[in-house]
C-alpha cells in the first residue's frame, strides 16, 4: 500500500522503508530476510529495492518531479486551515482556495483536501499546497501575498474562528 499512497513521495518512503528493514534484518544472527506482501511483484520500484539500486531510483524519480513541479525543483508551503465547525472548515479552504488560484494560478495550487487524519483535538482540518518558486519570481513577494490573503480571509466576517497554518517544506 505504500507504494500507491497519494503522495509525491510514496516511492522514496517505500524505497528508503524497505531497505532499513533489510538493512536491520539479520543484525544480530547473521542473515537475514525480509519478506515483501504485495499483488504487483513486477513493480519496477521492487526491482530496483532488491537490487539496492538507488542510483536509478534516483534517475528515474528526478524527471517526474521535475515534469510535475514538486520539491526538489519548488519548495511546498502546506497551508492547514482549522476549526471547530467542519462546514465552516471546508467554506474557509474553499475560499482561500479561490484567492490563491486568483492571484497565484492553478497550477500552483492544490487543493483544498481533506487530509487523511481530518480532525485533531476536535478541530476539524483541511488543507492546500501551495508550489513555490526556489529563486525567481520574487519569492518573498509571493510570500507576503499569501499571508495578505490569509490575514484578510480570517480577520473577514464568519471566518474569524478559523485558523490558518502554514508549514514551508513540511517533509
Amino acid at each position: 500500500r505504500i507504494i500507491h499512497f497519494p503522495d509525491f513521495r510514496s516511492f522514496e518512503r517505500a524505497f528508503q522503508l524497505i531497505s532499513q528493514v533489510g538493512g536491520r534484518a539479520g543484525r544480530k544472527s547473521g542473515q537475514g530476510q525480509v519478506f515483501i506482501q504485495t499483488k504487483n511483484p513486477d513493480h519496477p520500484l521492487l526491482a530496483l529495492i532488491t537490487e539496492h539500486d538507488y542510483h536509478t531510483f534516483y534517475q528515474r524519480e528526478l524527471p517526474e518531479r521535475m515534469k510535475f513541479v514538486y520539491p526538489p525543483f519548488v519548495r511546498l508551503l502546506r497551508l492547514t486551515v482549522k476549526s471547530d465547525d467542519r462546514k465552516l472548515t471546508a467554506e474557509a479552504a474553499k475560499v482561500l482556495g479561490e484567492k490563491l488560484v486568483e492571484g497565484l494560478g492553478r497550477n500552483r495550487i492544490l487543493g483544498p483536501q481533506e487530509p487523511l487524519i481530518s480532525k485533531i483535538r476536535n478541530q476539524y482540518l483541511m488543507v492546500l499546497y501551495v508550489k513555490l518558486a526556489k529563486s525567481g519570481g520574487a519569492p518573498e513577494q509571493v510570500k507576503m501575498r499569501i499571508l495578505q490573503m490569509i490575514h484578510d480571509l480570517i480577520h473577514s466576517k464568519g471566518f474569524r474562528s478559523v485558523r490558518i497554518v502554514p508549514d514551508v517544506d513540511p517533509y
